[in-house]
């Protein structure tokens, strides 16, 4: 009988522990909202714009707008604040842009325009384009090249 009562209070220990558990996971993060080339995004008070895109040779070239309405100077910085996929999932990689790379300080109400070069795919049909401008990898915006 005392057994009985033993396993019964483990049992119960036990499911205490998995609900707990399950309870103090961490949420899954949304998937970020696809825009389209020409439409504006915000996100923490940056807005962007994926003015246009091209391949050239085996990369991608992305014209992009940003303008700063956080409050406070912004520092633009593509490497830790834009991540690309190919169409398996896999990063893409950055690349020096030939021409007005997009990156530098934004003061409040500033805007910048700019390219920003990846490769790693091949075709650009299917390439995810993602941002965030806390830098912390929550992409909110997202680009899906057709």
């Amino acid at each position: 009988m005392k057994s009985v009562k033993t396993i019964g209070i483990l049992v119960m220990l036990v499911l205490a522990v998995a609900v707990a558990g399950c309870a103090l996971a961490a949420p899954t993060a949304a998937p970020p909202t696809l825009y389209e080339v020409g439409q504006t995004a915000e996100s923490a008070g940056v807005q962007i714009v994926l003015q246009d895109y091209a391949q050239v040779d085996k990369q991608v070239h992305m014209n992009f707008t940003i303008t700063n309405n956080t409050g406070k100077e912004y520092t633009v910085s593509t490497r830790y604040t834009m991540e690309g996929q190919n169409q398996e999932g896999n990063k893409l990689v950055f690349v020096m842009c030939p021409e007005n790379e997009l990156g530098g300080r934004l003061a409040e109400g500033e805007s910048m325009t700019g390219t920003v070069c990846m490769t790693g795919f091949d075709t650009l049909a299917g390439l995810k384009i993602m941002y965030d401008p806390t830098a912390q990898m929550h992409y909110t915006i997202a680009w899906e090249l057709k």
